[in-house]
């Protein structure tokens, strides 16, 4: 509903919203907003030693509903990499979604992943379709967002892989 609502005002007042500022508004407070919610759950578990998903329950309703704002975020993410940009704007959009990505990932949040796979897949598809558009940066955001997740699922004390999200067995049934 946010999205569509968005949608209806930025397509209907066009000419009064400059959209290069909501999109720079968007990817900040979304990465200070990751950013914070990342550090939280952090030091909660150094702090405290228990889990970040205790914390979690009474500030929001999981990882999926503290997660909604990728999907806003991604849409954002795309819309400046078509601009032309410079190298500073383009390794801060870079860093911002690293800071993104491994918040999702910190939290498992298994909507919010799938959502950058989808997303990422989607406008990489779209820009195949138009032959003078380059389809690099989401190739790009992908292999970091995999990166990313290989170096948790490293790191990390569970034994959580991108297997394990698969809808198959160990033998691939």
């Amino acid at each position: 509903i946010i999205v569509g609502i968005s949608f209806f005002v930025i397509s209907n007042y066009s000419q009064s919203i400059n959209s290069d500022h909501v999109t720079k508004l968007i990817i900040y407070t979304t990465t200070i907003y990751f950013l914070l919610y990342y550090l939280s759950g952090y030091i909660y578990e150094l702090i405290t030693g228990m889990s970040k998903f205790n914390l979690q329950d009474d500030f929001v309703a999981g990882s999926t509903t503290a997660t909604f704002p990728v999907v806003i975020y991604l849409i954002a993410l795309l819309n400046s990499f078509q601009s032309k940009q410079g190298g500073r704007t383009n390794l801060f959009l870079i860093l911002s979604f690293i800071i993104v990505s491994w918040t999702v990932v910190y939290y498992d949040s298994r909507a919010a992943i799938f959502i950058i796979i989808s997303i990422l897949t989607l406008d990489f598809l779209f820009r195949l379709l138009r032959i003078n558009k380059s389809g690099k940066s989401p190739i790009f955001l992908v292999i970091v967002f995999f990166a990313i997740y290989q170096i948790w699922a490293f790191n990390s004390q569970t034994d959580r892989t991108i297997k394990g999200f698969l809808p198959f067995d160990d033998k691939l049934n």
